[in-house]
This record gives C-alpha cells, structure tokens and sequence, in this order.
C-alpha cells in the first residue's frame, strides 16, 4: 500500500437552459464530460421531467471531487 496515490475524479459540467436567470427559465439538459472524455448527457424531454434529471445530474455529481464549470457561482448552481 506504501506509495499507492489516490487521484480525486473531475468533470467538466455544463448545463443549458431556457434563460440566463434561474427564476424564469427551465433546464433542458446537463452535459457531464470526465477528464479523459467520457461523456453523459441528461436531457429534459418535457418541463414535467425537470425535477427527475436535476436529481440524476446532481447524484451523478456528488461522485466527484473536483467540478469544473463555466459561470458556476452566477449561473450553474442556481439552476441546479
């Protein structure tokens, strides 16, 4: 076990809405790339089914240590 490095997970999150301010608008999906290129979308189908992916993309979140994202803190976490 001596000299075994443990490496945090990072992702590249983006999310696209149907307007710049949380308040107004709605998501329509959450793209969620690793590091090394995998790739997940979650796309909202129906306004209905909004509350559903947000879940899926935040408990798909929670399994990294590090995420990367544009406009996090204005942006991104109101959405979410």
């Amino acid at each position: 076990m001596a000299g075994r490095r443990i490496r945090p997970r990072a992702c590249i999150l983006d999310i696209e809405a149907t307007a710049l301010d949380a308040d107004i608008g709605h998501l329509v999906g959450a793209g969620l790339m690793e590091l090394d290129g995998e790739f997940k979308w979650f796309y909202v189908k129906r306004p209905v089914d909004e509350v559903k992916i947000l879940k899926k993309v935040l408990k798909e979140v929670s399994t990294y240590n590090i995420h990367l994202e544009w406009k996090r803190i204005r942006y991104t976490i109101p959405h979410l």
